[in-house]
């Protein structure tokens, strides 16, 4: 985080700062509030649904290089 425009970044919001429920993604995931819910077409909405849909084995690799790497494995692997 903090790479992008704050117009972009200001909708992801992480879990843990919404609640203190032991969820299993809790450390990767992001929340849905209802204001982004509401236009499920919007790039936020977007971005937070298929960022959650990932396994968390990809979520948590710190490294951007190989992030893209198993990324782009994941994706190739389930089409």
């Amino acid at each position: 985080m903090g790479r992008a425009p704050s117009y972009l970044s200001s909708g992801f919001v992480e879990i843990s700062q919404v609640h203190s429920h032991g969820t299993r993604g809790k450390s990767f995931d992001f929340h849905v509030s209802k204001e982004i819910a509401v236009s499920q077409t919007s790039f936020v909405f977007t971005a937070i649904k298929q960022w959650n849909e990932l396994p968390q084995s990809l979520k948590g690799i710190s490294s951007l290089a190989t992030f893209k790497s198993k990324l782009k494995e994941y994706f190739m692997s389930s089409y």
